[in-house]
């Protein structure tokens, strides 16, 4: 009777163990996903800061190009962590606190009204949809957990190494040019540089009829004439006029800006206007303007 229970027990038993193995391998699924997803997240918008270093005001602060240099090799290591599944647990609290950083920062931002987060460098998204998006990654995260390290065979293993390799060379190589791109931005060009490539309005009342005008003067550094060939902004309530003609070597010229605050009740109201000229070295100049508008 002891053998008969024995192997009932055994036959029972035997469609959980499938069934289990599934469940694993779909839990195992969705955490990779999860973390892929994050990890894309990173290293996309550390790319593109770092081309928004490349490429941004010429005259920047030392302190800003390092402030975002950290960032970037930051960003760039975390996503590296998250797709390679290295210290599984580590990464992923490390993952988890920063996007709910990132989720109080974007917060923030969209309280004060800005137009952009600036998580994305060049790229303008709302702070709004930045917040939401963190906020999911937040709660997938959550959800999926840390990825539990893999036992494979060992011809998946060599597969597995082959992968391995491939990504640390990737990630390696991405933080190789992000140093080298702010480290470019911060030797002198020579073409057209502007003096002081932001300005700041200040604290405005709220309703003010003070017209938000600007004007920026750039200055051709090199030894050929330098013409600005484009210009658009961030925004389509600020302007720009700008000489069209071609500008002489050590000669100057004013980039007159507007922008149309009017209809801003509160926050910090920004925009910035890209020029594009026909010098290599300074290919697109970038101006920025800001204020504060009160509370009531």
């Amino acid at each position: 009777m002891s053998q008969e229970n024995a192997s009932a027990t055994a036959i029972a038993s035997t469609p959980r163990e499938p069934l289990a193995l599934e469940k694993r391998a779909r839990s195992h699924g969705f955490a990779l996903a999860v973390h892929a997803l994050a990890a894309m997240l990173l290293i996309v918008a550390a790319s593109l800061k770092a081309y928004g270093v490349l490429v941004g005001p010429q005259s920047a602060l030392p302190w800003n190009r390092l402030s975002a240099f950290a960032l970037i090799e930051f960003e760039l290591l975390v996503g590296g962590l998250l797709l390679l599944n290295s210290i599984p647990t580590f990464t992923w609290g490390t993952a988890l606190a920063t996007f709910t950083i990132f989720a109080g920062v974007s917060a923030r931002k969209a309280m004060l009204g800005s137009s952009s987060c600036g998580c994305f460098g060049p790229a303008s998204v709302s702070p709004r949809v930045t917040v939401a998006i963190d906020l999911a990654v937040v709660v997938l995260l959550l959800c999926a957990g840390p990825r539990p390290g893999s036992t494979t065979t060992s011809i998946r293993c060599r597969s597995e190494r082959i992968s391995r390799f491939i990504g640390i060379s990737t990630i390696a190589l991405l933080m190789l040019l992000s140093a080298a791109a702010v480290g470019y931005s911060a030797i002198p060009k020579r073409g057209l540089v502007a003096d002081q490539p932001e300005h700041d309005f200040g604290l405005i009342p709220p309703h003010s009829s003070v017209p938000f005008n600007h004007t920026f003067l750039l200055r051709n550094t090199s030894t050929r004439p330098v013409q600005i060939t484009n210009c658009h902004s961030s925004c389509g309530c600020t302007v720009a006029d700008y000489p069209t003609d071609a500008i002489a070597p050590g000669s100057t010229a004013e980039i007159k800006i507007a922008a149309n605050w009017v209809d801003v009740v509160t926050g910090e109201p920004e925009a910035q206007i890209t020029l594009t000229t026909d010098n290599w070295w300074t290919r697109t100049i970038s101006l920025r303007i800001h204020a504060t508008i009160a509370d009531r």
